[in-house]
């Protein structure tokens, strides 16, 4: 039910988050290595079908929506603290969104 939703909508914003931060410490990690080579590095991580700047962006903008459309439609009914939550995920999934299509620039 809608209790469901008010979950799993910022549970799906969890994967966006976790290679923002696998961004950021791969490019502070290795600070004497090119832009592309860190680049590189960075899409080592992930499977095969993965390693692609488009086909990460695609997922974390498909993720981000995911959660804000889900998150948005479990807020009627919810609890105070279910509300906060989605609210807060509501908000950074469109800052992740906007900072992804500003990356994509």
């Amino acid at each position: 039910g809608r209790r469901s939703l008010s979950i799993l909508g910022p549970v799906l914003l969890i994967p966006p988050l976790l290679m923002l931060v696998l961004w950021i410490q791969t490019f502070s990690a290795n600070p004497t290595a090119t832009p592309e080579r860190k680049t590189e590095i960075y899409l080592s991580y992930f499977p095969t079908f993965l390693r692609s700047a488009s086909a990460i962006s695609v997922l974390t903008l498909l993720l981000c929506a995911l959660c804000i459309v889900l998150t948005f439609l479990g807020l009627k009914g919810a609890g105070i603290a279910t509300k906060i939550v989605g609210i807060l995920a509501i908000i950074v999934g469109w800052l992740v969104i906007a900072l992804e299509l500003f990356s994509m620039l």
